[in-house]
């Protein structure tokens, strides 16, 4: 699974690219406007790709 982040805010930032392998692809419930914390700064998902 590989989900696109972008930090929430404003402004057009770049996006971040989190690839998830293995065991923890299956259970991780994503879809796209949820917010996730990652290293201190709240991300956004904007794109999930099975």
């Amino acid at each position: 699974m590989t989900l696109h982040l972008v930090p929430t805010g404003r402004g057009r930032w770049r996006t971040v690219v989190l690839q998830v392998t293995g065991d923890r692809a299956s259970p991780l419930l994503v879809r796209i406007g949820d917010r996730i914390p990652l290293g201190g700064v709240l991300f956004r998902v904007s794109k999930v790709l099975a």
